[in-house]
């Protein structure tokens, strides 16, 4: 495909590229496992996913994790 029918596609909402391959209930159970301690290999046997989608899906998070602990830390002052 070229630049125009990927203009196109993305103009009928279609971007391209993947679906993500763990939904958000999923994404909050890996989280709050990492959060507890767990390995990433415990968490991907009990989530019965792949390591590598837990390791993804907490390096996707950590933005998320620095802006909530840079709000805490707001708030703490």
């Amino acid at each position: 495909m070229g630049p125009r029918e990927h203009r196109a596609a993305r103009e009928r909402g279609r971007a391209g590229g993947r679906r993500p391959v763990v939904d958000d209930d999923e994404r909050a159970a890996i989280l709050a496992r990492r959060q507890r301690g767990e390995s990433n290999r415990t968490i991907a046997a009990e989530v019965e996913g792949a390591i590598g989608v837990v390791h993804k899906t907490l390096t996707d998070a950590q933005p998320d994790t620095q802006r909530a602990i840079a709000a805490a830390e707001d708030i703490a002052r």
